[in-house]
């Protein structure tokens, strides 16, 4: 990066662990402030744990008007470099759309969200969520995000930071774009040292599908069970998990419901061999296969049955959540 400065905008714990990487790495440059939006407090945890290990030198933390007890963050003066942690976010696509003096711009990775806004630039499509009914009015403003990515891309102003795989597709849509890429494998967190090991051997890391009422609660809970009976599992309980799941799975013979909040990816960021982590499609499978992996950690995804889908989750939704295990597959 030419420039001194970057902001960064971050609306969940992946974001704000990925924005620490690329600082990490030298793509932001010398000094990035982080500007949380935080307004439930599911980001506090990750963000308490990465200052335990300690903040990379050169990174400051704020607030948005809506995250309590942070500093607050005022509009930034003078160039920088404008940092998205979610391109879908409706806060950050305003954001970006009403600064002048934004010089280049860096996504980094929210998980499949990232795959989704890198094809929807390359298709010159609305940058809205998929699955998502907006109003036309919110369409609008994904189309002008859109159109603002690309410029900035065509002008050689855009970078994608990511731990996704560089699968040929994913080249192919930077290409198209004429973007920068930088893939990476989580070498700042996998470098910290894990202060308290994990007895279990099984882990099981939380799907949000149950609170999001794409899948039925009784199958997942029977999916736990029938994992814990081949002895003691730790699972680890998706951010958006209700108190009602937890208390179900806390319940069940062998099974130990995880206290802490923080991301999976600082959790379970120095497991050894023999220790397996079992998982529902999600973005984890791929932020963790890099980090685990070298270490002799299986990883075993789970499929959905189509029996766990409930009814009002669409085809084209299930076939999108279901990805990771093709990408997955990509890094075997």
């Amino acid at each position: 990066m030419s420039h001194w400065r970057s902001v960064a905008y971050v609306e969940s714990p992946l974001q704000l662990l990925n924005v620490i990487e690329a600082h990490s790495y030298g793509v932001l440059g010398p000094n990035t402030e982080i500007v949380l939006r935080d307004p439930s407090g599911t980001i506090a945890p990750t963000l308490t744990a990465l200052k335990e290990i300690g903040l990379p030198v050169g990174t400051k933390i704020f607030g948005s008007k809506d995250t309590p007890q942070t500093i607050k963050h005022t509009s930034p003066k003078g160039d920088f470099v404008h940092v998205l942690g979610d391109p879908f976010s409706g806060q950050q696509q305003s954001g970006l759309l009403r600064r002048s003096r934004v010089t280049e711009v860096v996504i980094v990775d929210d998980g499949l969200n990232t795959l989704a806004a890198i094809e929807a630039l390359a298709a010159n499509r609305p940058m809205t969520r998929p699955g998502q009914a907006l109003s036309p009015a919110r369409k609008a403003l994904g189309l002008a995000m859109t159109h603002a990515l690309r410029k900035a891309a065509f002008a050689g102003r855009l970078t994608v930071f990511t731990a996704m795989p560089p699968s040929q597709l994913l080249e192919q849509e930077l290409a198209v774009l004429d973007a920068r890429v930088v893939f990476h494998q989580y070498p700042w967190l996998t470098a910290q040292p894990l202060s308290e090991p994990i007895a279990e051997e099984t882990i099981v890391v939380g799907s949000g599908f149950v609170a999001d009422e794409l899948i039925h609660e009784e199958p997942y809970v029977d999916w736990v069970r029938s994992l814990a009976q081949f002895g003691p599992l730790r699972y680890f309980p998706h951010r958006r998990s209700t108190p009602t799941l937890r208390g179900r799975l806390g319940a069940l013979e062998n099974v130990t419901v995880e206290n802490a909040q923080a991301s999976v990816e600082v959790c379970l960021r120095g497991l050894t061999a023999p220790t397996s982590v079992r998982m529902l499609p999600t973005s984890a499978l791929i932020t963790l296969a890099p980090m685990l992996t070298p270490r002799g950690v299986t990883l075993l995804p789970q499929g959905v049955p189509e029996s766990w889908w409930t009814a009002q989750t669409p085809t084209q939704l299930r076939e999108f959540l279901s990805r990771p295990l093709e990408l997955f597959e990509a890094l075997l």
